[in-house]
Formats: C-alpha cells, sequence, structure tokens
C-alpha cells in the first residue's frame, strides 16, 4: 500500500507540473505572433522560421537562428522607426543601426521612465549579444553556437519583441494619432460621440 501511494503521488506531481512551462511559453508566443502577424506577416514568419531552426538537430541551423533573430529584429526596427540621417540623443538611426532605432520607437511609445530603461536594457543586451555570437561563427571560431545558446536567443527574441510590442498601440502614428486598430471601447466611443 505505501509503495502505491508513493508511486501515485510520483506519478500525480509529475503529470501535474509537465506542461506549465510549456503552458507560459505558449501565452507568450500566441500573443507574440498574432501581433507580429498584424503588424507584418513576414516578421511572424521569420520568428517561425528560426524556432524551427532551433528545433532542429543539425547544428548549421542553430546558427541560422541567430542570424534570423538578427533580421527580426532588423525588420522589426524598420516598421516601427525606418532608418533616418538624424540623430535622436546622440545615436544614428542609419539602416545598420536597428538597436538604437528600437530605441527611438520606445522613447516615443513608453512613458513610463523606469519601464523605457528596462525595454532598452533588454533590446541592448540582445543586440549585443547576437553580434558578439555572430561575429565569432563568422570568423570561424571553434566555439561553435550550441542548441542551448540557440533556444536562449528565441526566448530572449520573443521577450524582448513582446516588450516592444506591448507599446506598440500607445505610440503616435505617423500622423500624430493613435492606431483606431488598437483603440479601447471607450476611446471609440468618445471619438464617434457613442454612450
Amino acid at each position: 500500500r505505501k509503495k502505491s501511494h508513493e508511486f501515485a503521488s510520483a506519478l500525480y506531481n509529475q503529470l501535474k507540473f509537465s506542461g506549465t512551462v510549456k503552458n507560459c511559453f505558449d501565452i507568450l508566443k500566441t500573443a507574440v505572433d498574432d501581433t507580429l502577424l498584424d503588424l507584418n506577416p513576414a516578421l511572424a514568419e521569420q520568428l517561425m522560421l528560426a524556432f524551427k531552426a532551433v528545433s532542429s538537430q543539425k547544428e548549421e541551423e542553430w546558427s541560422q537562428a541567430l542570424t534570423t533573430c538578427r533580421r527580426l529584429l532588423e525588420g522589426l526596427a524598420d516598421e516601427l522607426h525606418p532608418a533616418s540621417t538624424e540623430l535622436t540623443k546622440g545615436r544614428a538611426l542609419n539602416q545598420a543601426q536597428y538597436v538604437n532605432r528600437l530605441w527611438a520607437f520606445m522613447d516615443k511609445a513608453i512613458e513610463s521612465e523606469s519601464n523605457r530603461e528596462l525595454a532598452k536594457a533588454h533590446v541592448d543586451f540582445l543586440g549585443a549579444w547576437m553580434e558578439k555570437t555572430n561575429k565569432l561563427s563568422n570568423k570561424g571560431v571553434h566555439a561553435e553556437v550550441s542548441q542551448v545558446e540557440a533556444v536562449k536567443a528565441i526566448f530572449h527574441a520573443y521577450l524582448v519583441v513582446a516588450d516592444i510590442l506591448e507599446y506598440l498601440h500607445k505610440a503616435p502614428s505617423k500622423s500624430g494619432q493613435k492606431d483606431i486598430n488598437f483603440a479601447t471601447i471607450d476611446e471609440l466611443e468618445a471619438v464617434l460621440n457613442v454612450s
């Protein structure tokens, strides 16, 4: 009886928590994927391709996942703050400076200074980490990208993109007005003068 109870308890605990991490990540993944699809389907496809690449057993696809993540961030910067010759707070906003352009978007979109600094730190970390990893793999250094490193990059990419997309509807559009697609019921009623 004791052995049966121990076995049943162990099995119960194993099943009880088995899907927790997967379910939590699925919530994040669904939210990010859906918003990216609305913003630009090509960006959502890049994230899906990176996710598929890290699931592969081929080592060359793991480093490809990092390149895809970097391209995703560059594409996101293109959507949110296109390249320009201007400087913002001493930072260049040309095509190659995708991290700076994401910063410029966050400066406009995030009102809370503490939230803005936290989101910027996350973008800086991921951008620098991917650039260094990319340089190592391009130089043919023996430090190959492991599957775990590639998976971490994907998770970080999801977190960074979620940080940024959370403020997408709060940023003014090019015309200076909020996007009606992200308006709340109260905002729509106010605009339409309906109660």
